[in-house]
């Protein structure tokens, strides 16, 4: 069977910004998939984001943060 995840990125207003999909075939070895987004402050401004984790298209987890630069 083949598993079907996903994660998306969103700005505090809403608006996607980062979204990948990845197919996953489970079998006897671990598998790890990974995926990183740029916080730097000249990719990305102060304020709140969220990640949303998806299985087969069903939202699995949602996660909120705040991103700060001193």
């Amino acid at each position: 069977m083949e598993f079907k995840f996903g994660v998306e990125c969103f700005e505090g207003d809403g608006s996607s910004f980062f979204k990948k999909r990845v197919s996953f075939i489970p079998n006897s070895k671990s598998s790890v998939t990974a995926s990183s987004i740029s916080i730097t402050l000249e990719k990305r401004e102060t304020g709140s984001y969220s990640v949303r984790v998806f299985l087969f298209d069903e939202l699995l987890a949602e996660k909120k943060f705040c991103v700060y630069h001193d």
